[in-house]
């Protein structure tokens, strides 16, 4: 049974419509499996990075703790000596005190130096964190950016339906060209039987008899 040239024609634009929807799916499947696997490897690098900050940030603080402790220590046994060798020396009244004040003046300076150089750390850990999560924010961007661009590459629903109306011409024409070849031989086939059936009608009957 012949197929009718309107059938192929909605059957192609059929087939471009449908052709058309599974390549978006593809699209949109890829670009969403890159987008989650960026977004994955970010977030992880973002971990890493941040972990190795955080543990700079506690050793400036474990640093300045172990050496104001020390220095607490250094102060006390300065002090103790000072005091010891007053006793010695029969160092009293605002000898002994002047003394006394150096020794915690040293103490205070000290620990003011301490405290400004870890200050100083801190600030650089400070701006760690914010230079690692600039750059990640700029990476989770970038992958946005990616993955629109991706999307992008899906077929309209305006091109869709433009395809296939395109297809569907092209193949109502082809259907259009094969009917006419398909008459044009039933027509030949015809000819040809009706000839045959002539020159059949014109060769004689020959009865041969012993």
């Amino acid at each position: 049974m012949a197929v009718s040239p309107l059938t192929v024609g909605l059957v192609s634009g059929g087939l471009s419509i449908m052709g058309g929807i599974l390549g978006n799916q593809a699209i949109a499947k890829q670009a969403e499996a890159q987008f989650n696997a960026n977004t994955l490897f970010i977030e992880r690098d973002k971990s890493v990075v941040n972990n190795q900050i955080g543990l700079q940030g506690r050793d400036v603080n474990t640093e300045i703790g172990a050496a104001l402790t020390n220095l607490g220590y250094q102060a006390a046994t300065a002090s103790s000596q000072v005091a010891t060798t007053q006793a010695e020396r029969n160092v009293y009244g605002n000898s002994a005190r002047r003394q006394q004040i150096a020794v915690e003046m040293q103490k205070a300076l000290t620990a003011d130096n301490l405290a400004q150089a870890a200050e100083a750390k801190m600030l650089q850990v400070q701006q760690q964190y914010t230079e690692a999560k600039y750059q990640s924010e700029s990476r989770h961007i970038k992958n946005s950016e990616q993955y629109q661009q991706a999307m992008a590459q899906q077929t309209s629903t305006f091109d869709m339906i433009t395809g296939a109306a395109l297809a569907g011409f092209t193949g109502y024409s082809q259907g259009l060209s094969i009917e006419s070849a398909q008459r044009t031989i039933d027509a030949q086939k015809s000819a040809a039987e009706l000839t045959r059936n002539k020159i059949d009608s014109f060769v004689p009957n020959w009865n041969f008899r012993g």
